[in-house]
């Protein structure tokens, strides 16, 4: 007689990040996927400040802060957990992963959707210029001042901002483009 013996390993907790112009909120149908799959994880939707509008204009330290602080506060987390971060989510989480101290939650796997790690552009006059939604004549406005401390402090985006027009000013330092330099 063989006896099949079914060990299943308990999967590690999942930590969701939404993106930019998001709340948690939007992360929800993938959540209920992940449990449809896996019926017993653990997922925590984390939240940067009050969702839609602070995804947008918090500094991008702030927001990264933030997010550390529901990492490290989550007790189910302590012995390890995947990252999930759509969009901007998955910036604020890789910095997460790449200035955790060891006293913190270790990242097992980092998965991200549409994020392009190594900055972002889509042009000044298009639809998806800094902040979507504004006339063209602020978005060229904000373009002209893109790598000021009062743009990189005001708007999340402008954190992760690649300009190729004005690389020197992307690669400049700290503050111009600061948030992909302290990664």
């Amino acid at each position: 007689m063989i006896l099949f013996i079914n060990i299943v390993a308990k999967q590690p907790p999942v930590v969701v990040m939404h993106g930019i112009m998001d709340t948690k909120e939007s992360m929800n149908n993938i959540i209920q996927y992940l449990k449809d799959v896996t019926p017993d994880l653990y997922v925590l939707n984390c939240e940067v400040g009050n969702g839609y509008m602070d995804s947008i204009f918090m500094d991008v330290y702030s927001a990264v802060k933030e997010v550390t602080n529901c990492i490290v506060n989550d007790p189910n987390l302590r012995d390890g957990f995947i990252i999930l971060g759509y969009s901007q989510g998955g910036y604020l989480l890789r910095s997460y992963l790449e200035n955790r101290t060891d006293s913190q939650p270790k990242v097992l796997r980092f998965i991200t959707l549409t994020s392009p790690l190594a900055g972002y552009f889509c042009g000044v006059k298009s639809a998806c210029a800094m902040i979507p939604g504004l006339p063209d004549f602020v978005n060229e406005l904000i373009a002209d001042f893109e790598y000021t401390d009062f743009v990189q402090n005001l708007i999340t985006a402008a954190g992760y901002w690649r300009n190729p027009y004005q690389l020197p000013a992307y690669s400049y330092g700290r503050w111009n483009c600061f948030f992909l330099f302290t990664m």
